[in-house]
């Protein structure tokens, strides 16, 4: 039994990959497209018991030259999963900002070429905001695409 398996190490190294990944991936987004990393709370299909209200996630949308980093807010999330002052103050230590008095989502806009600022928000709000220990516990073991591309 030498072998000895570093679990920091490792989980350090996934949430490195993960990190490298979006980062990619936001950099690949077209205007119209978004990356979305969201909790995976084991529950599929729609009898979650949630009705509308969403578990935690980070979505990454494109427009033209610029990313948007947006996080729900309390007004959308399930109630199990809403966020307290704490939280709300690790969103804007991450240079996150409400997007405006009427919604309690927030929000980082960055040029395309700053993708690597973005992953790196992301990653940040999903372990410190959102306690998410490892990429694994995100639905899908990483983050989706979605939307369509506009075409110009």
């Amino acid at each position: 039994m030498d072998d000895v398996i570093d679990l920091d190490a490792t989980v350090e190294a996934s949430w490195s990959r993960f990190e490298q990944e979006y980062a990619v991936a936001v950099r690949e987004l077209r205007p119209g497209q978004f990356l979305l990393a969201s909790i995976d709370d084991g529950c599929d299909g729609d009898d979650c018991g949630y009705g509308l209200e969403r578990t935690p996630s980070v979505e990454t949308l494109a427009w033209e030259g610029e990313v948007g980093v947006i996080v729900a807010g309390n007004d959308v999330l399930a109630c199990a999963y809403r966020l307290t002052r704490a939280d709300m103050s690790a969103l804007r230590k991450c240079g996150l900002r409400r997007f405006s008095r009427y919604s309690s989502a927030y929000r980082l806009v960055l040029p395309v070429s700053e993708a690597t600022h973005a992953a790196a928000v992301a990653v940040s709000v999903l372990r410190n905001v959102f306690g998410v220990i490892h990429p694994a516990f995100l639905k899908g073991g990483g983050f989706s695409l979605g939307g369509q591309a506009r075409k110009d």
